[in-house]
């Protein structure tokens, strides 16, 4: 579409377009800065200014002024330019939904040269368009230097709880924030459902919460997974779950737990039920040493251990007790063995809190106390609440 001639420096209406009748269909136009990018040409000596306005039309055909671009100089002759018309708004527009968008193209000639004809180039060989909303759907502008995704995209995407979608100068996105990181393409601020595949082809690292140093990391580095508890606090696991049931903790410190999340505090491996091992076991095993004075309950760190009982009082004076207690408070597994011994003067007897039963070939078969001053005992697990117990007692 080529111009008449311009001969003044007074403004000339070149072209308009107006969107189809029910678009944009928006109830709000967002701030921002809008662009329309197309070509021209121009032709004749002299120079010509270009300007484009935004304007809203409403079913009584009443104009309103939205923005008005910034002025594009064309001084060369027989070469098509690219021309470049940012739309700021500075403030979210209220628009009834059957609104329409009118664009207006002015020309006029600048300087004191030729009189300069200009030709507008269209279609999609040309790279013509408009970044303006189409019924209602997507909507992206920019506030300089990101694009920035309004409130119809994200709501299209499922993201109405999220701030915002974001792509940077560089082509990094951002989803869920304004803010864009300067080293990671892509970047989520929030949760994710992929119901797909996801596949990276360099080095990854997945991250949860906000504050450096403080926060937990997964990490694809060489071909090794590393995932890192950062939170640096007595609580700061990671724990794997089948379905709700706790399989295997990694406990702050590097205590290893299998079978359960409960943490005895001391042991490097912790493991709760039978285990099978095809190969050797190499290394020292040690026995912990629990060195107790007083009546004792037995707690699940004491498996396989040795209870130590150290009294000093006498044959005479209140007798120490080491209870079992019950399945409901501690989960000994059928095959648990519990060690005891007397290493003090004063008397030491084994019971089992109510509902446990103790099988031993004492005076009271359910109430064995060891022999003498160094003795000792073994208690195993044979059945839910139940204990055979053997050894020097009485």
């Amino acid at each position: 579409e080529t111009s008449a001639a311009l001969t003044t420096a007074n403004w000339v209406l070149l072209d308009k377009w107006l969107t189809p009748i029910g678009q944009p269909n928006v109830a709000t136009f967002p701030f921002g800065t809008y662009s329309k990018h197309g070509w021209v040409t121009k032709s004749n000596a002299g120079d010509a200014d270009i300007v484009m306005e935004l304007r809203k039309i409403t079913t009584a055909s009443v104009s309103t002024l939205l923005a008005t671009s910034a002025v594009n100089v064309v001084t060369a002759d027989a070469i098509r330019v690219i021309a470049l018309y940012d739309f700021s708004i500075a403030s979210d527009v209220s628009m009834l939904t059957t609104d329409r968008l009118e664009f207006r193209k002015y020309a006029r000639k600048n300087g004191s040269g030729g009189d300069p004809t200009l030709t507008s180039w269209y279609g999609d060989g040309y790279n013509a368009y408009f970044t303006l909303p189409v019924a209602g759907a997507d909507i992206c502008r920019t506030d300089g230097s990101n694009i920035i995704a309004t409130s119809a995209f994200r709501a299209a995407l499922g993201l109405t709880n999220h701030s915002k979608i974001t792509v940077d100068s560089a082509g990094r996105v951002a989803i869920g924030s304004t803010t864009v990181d300067a080293t990671n393409v892509f970047q989520c601020f929030g949760s994710a459902s992929i119901s797909g595949d996801l596949s990276m082809f360099d080095n990854m690292s997945v991250y949860y919460g906000t504050v450096a140093g403080s926060r937990s990391q997964i990490t694809h580095v060489g071909g090794k997974l590393y995932i890192h508890n950062l939170r640096q606090a007595a609580n700061a696991d990671i724990v794997f779950q089948t379905y709700s049931v706790g399989g295997m903790t990694l406990k702050y410190g590097n205590r290893l737990l299998l079978g359960s999340e409960t943490d005895d505090g001391v042991n490097t491996l912790q493991v709760n039920g039978p285990a099978s091992f095809a190969g050797n076991i190499t290394g020292n095993v040690l026995t912990p040493v629990r060195t107790v004075t007083a009546t004792y309950t037995l707690l699940l760190a004491d498996r396989g251990a040795l209870v130590r009982m150290t009294t000093t009082a006498t044959e005479t004076t209140a007798v120490q007790t080491i209870i079992i207690p019950p399945a409901a408070s501690v989960n000994f597994n059928v095959g648990t063995t519990l060690n005891f011994f007397r290493s003090g003067a004063g008397e030491v007897r084994i019971i089992g809190s109510s509902g446990v039963t103790l099988n031993s070939l004492a005076a009271i078969a359910t109430e064995p106390w060891l022999y003498q001053k160094f003795s000792g005992a073994t208690a195993i697990c044979v059945g839910l609440n139940e204990w055979d117990v053997v050894g020097h007692i009485k």
